[in-house]
């Protein structure tokens, strides 16, 4: 009953404000990337899917992801994971974004980018 309930409420109008909070999320993280020792990196979007990658691939088959993206990604991982950001520590997954990330979760994002 409680599955139903929430399937319920997954409608057009959810999912275009989950894309709405994902894309701020994704512009936090590519601002702190541009201004940042990070700025070879960018982070990807589609929909509420979120994924990062250096700033000369674009959207990616398998077939090219580059051999080296987790050694060039670990740099990154442990700088975010010591400010209280957790990213997949695999370079080749995706993070998700959920109704919960709301504007005051981008803010906080934001303060522990610049912390």
């Amino acid at each position: 009953a409680a599955g139903l309930a929430n399937l319920k409420q997954l409608n057009c109008q959810f999912y275009k404000d989950l894309t709405v909070k994902s894309n701020k999320i994704v512009k936090t993280f590519n601002h702190y990337f541009q201004n940042s020792e990070f700025n070879d990196y960018q982070m990807v979007q589609y929909k509420s899917l979120f994924w990062t990658l250096p700033t000369d691939q674009r959207m990616m088959t398998p077939g090219q992801i580059p051999d080296n993206l987790n050694e060039r990604f670990f740099k990154l991982f442990k700088t975010l994971l010591e400010k209280g950001i957790y990213l997949s520590p695999n370079a080749y997954e995706v993070g998700f974004c959920s109704s919960a990330h709301d504007d005051s979760a981008n803010e906080e994002l934001k303060k522990l980018l610049w912390s």
